[in-house]
């Protein structure tokens, strides 16, 4: 039984996710990929930075509903189509099968904390 597990997300490497373009880096915190992917069996947990003018490509998940957590930085969200801008302490819902992309049109990088389950 795990009772406590501590994991510093300064100390995760800044990796591209394939299919997600090289405008955003992400530290895989919890599920697939990260320094512990037994952990947590549905739950997925990452910190994307994205770069100044950079994005993470539009996109979908067939089975995974995720939700963003702007903490630095801001932003245009787009969601279905839909496209809004964000900044630092807005929660955007991003529901499984539904195109999506953040575009940092600014000159400062701007960090997103996901998180994601499997539905």
């Amino acid at each position: 039984m795990i009772i406590l597990e501590v994991i510093n997300v300064q100390q995760i490497e800044k990796k591209v996710v394939p299919g997600h373009g090289f405008g955003s880096l992400y530290q895989q915190v919890l599920g697939s990929g990260s320094p512990k992917p037994g952990l947590a069996k549905s739950l997925k947990l990452w910190v994307m930075t994205i770069k100044p003018g950079g994005d993470n490509k539009r996109h979908l998940h067939e089975d995974i509903e995720q939700a963003y957590l702007v903490l630095e930085g801001e932003g245009i969200v787009e969601v279905g189509g839909e496209k809004r801008r964000v900044k630092a302490w807005d929660v955007i819902y991003l529901p499984p099968k539904v195109t999506h992309a953040f575009y940092n049109d600014t000159e400062e990088p701007c960090i997103v904390i996901g998180v994601g389950a499997n539905v």
